[in-house]
């Protein structure tokens, strides 16, 4: 009983949780999507200033897509940042610490004379990444848990089993 409330819980929360990771695709594909149709205006408009625009356009995309994103100058010191786990000012040696973290997860963007962008996983890859060592634990203990009852059962069975030869024979001496 134990294994099917189990096996029923798994699967409601494996329902649920695809269904945020789906909208979550969904809404991702969306951004981009405008992304790229922001870009394309701009490369087509014929006003100086749409590049600017449109490149403060994809700066706030990223920064809703929560994107964690720090900027580095030739020198390879953090002159910008967003989207960061912690507070910190942009001058902290736990943001550098924190730029490795992320040229480990992806490599950096690096523009020579201007500066490197360095990016690491969205929110959603994050939890993605968990998903699979969850499901792993859960169906191991509900394995154990099989197991173990199946065990117990079958050590039950053979003490009925072994009680009714000791009554007969008590029965057939007596």
């Amino acid at each position: 009983m134990l294994a099917i409330v189990g096996v029923l819980a798994l699967l409601t929360w494996y329902l649920a949780y695809t269904q945020t990771v789906v909208r979550d695709l969904s809404r991702e594909a969306s951004r981009v999507g405008l992304m790229y149709a922001r870009v394309y205006d701009a490369l087509n408009d014929t006003n100086p200033d749409a590049a600017n625009a449109a490149l403060l356009d994809l700066s706030t995309q990223i920064r809703e897509a929560g994107v964690p994103l720090v900027l580095t100058d030739t020198s390879g010191t953090p002159t910008q940042a967003v989207n960061l786990p912690f507070d910190e000012p942009i001058t902290s040696p736990r943001v550098r610490e924190y730029v490795r973290l992320l040229d480990r997860q992806n490599v950096p963007v690096t523009q020579p004379g201007v500066g490197t962008v360095h990016y690491g996983n969205t929110p959603l890859v994050r939890g993605l990444k968990v998903v699979p060592y969850l499901l792993s634990g859960v169906l191991l203990t509900l394995l154990i848990a099989g197991v173990y009852a199946l065990r117990t059962r079958t050590r039950a069975d053979r003490e009925q089993v072994w009680a009714g030869m000791a009554r007969e024979s008590a029965h057939q001496l007596g």
